[in-house]
This record gives C-alpha cells, structure tokens and sequence, in this order.
C-alpha cells in the first residue's frame, strides 16, 4: 500500500511542476506582450504618420508640376493669379522639406486640407475659372444719364441771370 501511495504523490508532483512551469511561461507571455505592445502600435502611429507626410507631399507635388506647365492663361492677370498660387506652393513646399521630420500628425493633416483647396483652384483655373475677371463698364448710359439730369436741373434754374445778379450786387 504504501508503494501506491509513493507512486501517486510522484505523478502530482509531475502534474504540480508542469503548473508551476505553465503559469511561469503565461506571466512571461504576460510581460512580453505588455512590452511589445506599445512599441508595435507606436510603429503603426509612426507609420501612419509617414503615410500620410507621403500623401501630402505626392499631392503637393502634383499641384506644383500640374500648375507650372497644364494650366492655359489667357490674360496675363490670370497667369499673375496662377503665379500667386505657384508661389504659395513653392513656400508650402520649402516648409515641408524644412520640417519632414519635426512635423506633427495635425499639422500633416492642416497643409493636406490646405493643398485640396489648391487643387480646386487648380481645377478651376483648367476649366477658366479665374477669380481675376474683367467687366467692361458702359459709360455711355451713365454720362447720358448725367447729363439729362444736369440739363434739367439748369432748365429749373437759370444759372446765367443767377450770374448776372451776383455780379451787378458786387
């Protein structure tokens, strides 16, 4: 009997150890994972920030090469507005190469609402939508018009003997 007994005692320590090392290997698990973690989603924040610097700066550059040589000026105040908006282009991007690496996630996101602005206008401006334009004023109604009026105010008025008047009290 008591051979038994020493027997089963040996399979519960087999049974005690194989716990003991399964709970070890779960806490260091445990403590991998709490370590590894932050550091993967840190790289995925970081790598989504990269993306979209990326995105923002194909978009700026597409802006950049599109409206130096695609848009058709037909005036020269148009291509002064094109020039503008080259300009605010060229500085946008001369800011972006300054700051690549310092540049925040919502700053990223500003200047990349700021270039789809500019790429309305750079549609605009493909389809002639220039804010410049030119109204021909007709000049001609208005001075008629000045003219009837200061007619009839002299036919109620007779300037010449009001003249007249003036110089015989003097």
């Amino acid at each position: 009997m008591s051979e038994k007994f020493t027997s089963s005692t040996r399979r519960k320590d087999y049974v005690a150890h194989m716990a003991v090392v399964l709970l070890v290997l779960i806490i260091i698990f445990e403590l991998l994972l709490v370590a590894w973690l932050p550091r993967k989603l840190s790289s995925e924040k970081l790598w989504d920030r990269q993306v979209s610097l990326q995105e923002m700066i194909d978009l700026e550059d597409f802006l950049r090469r599109y409206i130096r040589g695609d848009v058709k000026y037909k005036t020269s105040w148009q291509e002064g507005e094109g020039f503008l908006g080259l300009h605010a282009l060229d500085i946008l991007a001369k800011y972006i190469r300054e700051n690549r690496t310092t540049i925040s996630r919502e700053q990223i996101q500003e200047v990349y609402v700021l270039l789809q602005k500019f790429q309305n206008h750079y549609n605009n401006w493909n389809n002639h939508k220039f804010y410049i334009t030119f109204e021909k004023i007709k000049i001609e109604p208005i001075l008629n018009r000045q003219l009837e009026q200061f007619k009839n105010w002299e036919s109620n008025h007779d300037i010449n003997s009001k003249i007249g008047y003036i110089e015989k009290n003097n």
